[in-house]
């Protein structure tokens, strides 16, 4: 049960996610979301590839709830 939770609350993440994509000028971007890729036998996602004429933006959501500090280069 717990894994459901926390698999819908990251869900709810990733929506709110492509909500502000969507809103932002990055809205012009070819955008893929939820890739799932295999490397060398192993596999893993991508939860957002944002691709602009220049660059790709890859993004690994995540959606935390509280205070977070951060301390270069950890967030905590």
């Amino acid at each position: 049960m717990r894994q459901f939770l926390n698999d819908e609350k990251g869900f709810a993440g990733e929506c709110l996610f492509d909500d502000l994509i969507t809103k932002s000028g990055a809205s012009t971007y070819v955008q893929l979301n939820g890739l799932l890729l295999e490397w060398n036998g192993n596999l893993f996602q991508i939860d957002s590839l944002l691709a602009s004429p220049y660059r790709i933006y890859l993004y690994d959501v995540k959606n935390f709830e509280g205070i977070l500090h951060r301390r270069r280069p950890m967030v905590f």
